[in-house]
C-alpha cells in the first residue's frame, strides 16, 4: 500500500493569521511599513523557516530594523523568531515567571535556548520545575482532572508507584535508591546551592 506524502508543517499560517491582527499594535502604529513587508516576505517563503528567510542578504534592512525595534534583547543568543514573537505579540521586555510567589523573585525568562519554546508556543510560564510544580492554576488543574478521573482530587495509586519504582530503580521508592538521591542532590545544588531544599534560607 503506498503511504500518503507527508505534509510539511509550517509556522508561518499563524504568522499570517497574526499579521492580519496588528491595527492597535504599538509596533505598527510606529512602522507600518515593517508589517506590510513582513506580510509579503513570509507569503513568499511558505516552506522556508522564518529565521532562515529573514536572515537572508536581500531582507537585511528588515533584520536590522527587527533588532532596532526590540533593544531589551541582547543580539547574541537570540534568533529573529524570538524578536518577531515580540513584534507580533506587541511585547517590549521578557515575561516573567507566572507563578505568584516564584523562588527566584519573578525571575525574567530572558534565557532564550531554556524559555522561548518557537513562535508558535511562545516562552514557558514558569522559571524552573519547582514554580511549576507549585503555581496554583497548575495544582488546579492537576487537581480537578484526578477528580475527574478517579472521583477524589488528592487520589494516589501507590501500589501502581511502588511497581514503577521498583522497576526503574529496583526498590520500592525512589529515596531507597543511591543513584537516585545523588541525582536529586545534584539537580538541587544546581537550583537552590544546597544539595537538600531544606538546607536553603527559604525553607
Amino acid at each position: 500500500m503506498r503511504r500518503r506524502p507527508r505534509t510539511k508543517k509550517t509556522k508561518n499560517n499563524f504568522v499570517n493569521i497574526a499579521l492580519e491582527d496588528y491595527h492597535s499594535n504599538s509596533y505598527y502604529v510606529q512602522h507600518p511599513e515593517l508589517f506590510a513587508e513582513l506580510q509579503r516576505i513570509l507569503n513568499g517563503h511558505i516552506t522556508i523557516s522564518i529565521s532562515k528567510t529573514l536572515n537572508m542578504a536581500e531582507h537585511k534592512d528588515i533584520k536590522e530594523l527587527m533588532i532596532q525595534l526590540t533593544p531589551n534583547m541582547p543580539v547574541e543568543g537570540h534568533s529573529l523568531n524570538e524578536r518577531l514573537y515580540w513584534i507580533l505579540h506587541d511585547m517590549h521586555d521578557f515575561p516573567t515567571c507566572q507563578t505568584p510567589d516564584c523562588i527566584n523573585n519573578g525571575a525574567k525568562l530572558d534565557n532564550s535556548r531554556k524559555y522561548f519554546k518557537g513562535i508558535t508556543v511562545g516562552y514557558s510560564k514558569h522559571c524552573c520545575n519547582k514554580c511549576a510544580q507549585f503555581d496554583p492554576k497548575t495544582t488546579q488543574a492537576k487537581k480537578a482532572t484526578t477528580l475527574k478521573k478517579h472521583g477524589d482530587p488528592n487520589y494516589r495509586n501507590t501500589e501502581k508507584s511502588r511497581q514503577t519504582f521498583t522497576q526503574n530503580f529496583g526498590v520500592d521508592h525512589p529515596m531507597k535508591s543511591k543513584s537516585f538521591r545523588d541525582k536529586l542532590a545534584k539537580q538541587h545544588l544546581e537550583e537552590f546551592g544546597k544539595e537538600w531544599y531544606f538546607q536553603t534560607e527559604d525553607f
